[in-house]
């Protein structure tokens, strides 16, 4: 406090004297964008989509079908006749239900990277406050591109 206060006179008599204050600065409300909002959420839909299509129960061929048992692959319904021309039925219920898993598990992990790449993505307000601080306060946009291009060999700024 005693940095932002003028120094005192020797007279007793005189005025006293207040803390200079620095100048209030208005404060600008955060507003996190719609998009930046969005993504993560679309993210969220897409995995438990996923997650719902590795799970729920499907038909093999139009005659067969499968049930899934969480995540750990399919088996045929109980019932289901076998048939000459799909062969083993337990190998292609199983391989089936396979497939559909590592396609959502796929899916699931894009939409994670997505969705946090989009929750961390810079804003442009946040951009260019950091090419403020970065080039100083009377930073332009032609300064900036001034000082990220190569200087030929010889020529001084």
């Amino acid at each position: 406090m005693t940095q932002l206060m003028e120094p005192r006179s020797e007279d007793r008599t005189a005025t006293r004297q207040r803390p200079v204050r620095p100048p209030r600065q208005a404060r600008v409300p955060q507003v996190v964008p719609l998009w930046r909002r969005v993504v993560p959420a679309l993210a969220i839909a897409v995995m438990v989509m996923a997650y719902v299509y590795a799970t729920v129960p499907f038909t093999f061929a139009g005659a067969v079908e499968c049930h899934q048992h969480g995540l750990f692959g399919a088996r045929p319904a109980p019932g289901t006749p076998a048939g000459a021309i799909i062969g083993d039925m337990d190998r292609r219920c199983a391989d089936t239900g396979n497939s559909r898993i590592a396609m959502a598990a796929t899916t699931a992990g894009l939409a994670a990277v997505v969705g946090l790449a989009g929750a961390f993505a810079p804003t442009t307000a946040e951009l260019n406050a950091r090419a403020l601080v970065e080039g100083g306060a009377d930073a332009s946009v032609e300064s900036r591109r001034r000082r990220s291009r190569p200087v030929p060999a010889g020529a001084s700024r």
